[in-house]
């Protein structure tokens, strides 16, 4: 299946997000423009060397990464607990979205394999936020809890689940 991807504008050393590609995150589609408009203005930029551990495995970042410029791994350990690479994403590809709103640790890795500059907002700016503008976090939970409801119905290929009875 094809990656989703946000639209990034690069010029120069600015980067920026525009918010209504943000509604390309599955997470976020549901949520309202104004929502949008003021988790675009939370995002900052890191440069990250090459070999830099992102996202670790059992541990918990709650941070949301978009890729502005390089590549990176995605990381899973195999029965035997070796490290396997189960995708590459680049640039404006996305991860870590899930691990906003969740108190589960990630169960990934994710390194770089190429020096990046990404987009980044973490749950405390998050929080900050939706603490600003009153009602932003009730339409926040709402919209999250409207699609980790629909996600929870689906399988990974977008197949409702049913139940077999016998």
């Amino acid at each position: 299946s094809k990656a989703q991807r946000i639209e990034i504008d690069a010029e120069g050393e600015a980067v920026s997000l525009p918010a209504d590609a943000l509604r390309s995150v599955p997470l976020f589609s549901a949520l309202p423009n104004k929502v949008l408009e003021r988790l675009q203005t939370g995002f900052r930029l890191e440069r990250v060397p090459l070999g830099s551990d992102l996202l670790i495995e059992g541990s918990d970042r709650k941070t949301f990464f978009v890729i502005a410029q390089g590549q990176v791994e995605v990381l899973s350990k195999g029965v035997h607990g070796a490290h396997l690479r189960i995708a590459l994403l680049t640039e404006g590809e996305f991860f870590g979205e899930v691990d906003l709103v969740s108190e589960k640790p990630s169960d990934i890795t994710v390194r770089t394999i190429t020096p990046c500059k990404l987009l980044t907002l973490s749950r405390r700016d998050l929080d900050g936020i939706l603490d600003e503008v009153p009602n932003l976090r009730d339409d926040f939970q709402r919209a999250i809890a409207e699609h980790l409801e629909l996600r929870s119905t689906v399988n990974r290929y977008g197949e409702r689940n049913i139940d077999l009875v016998s």
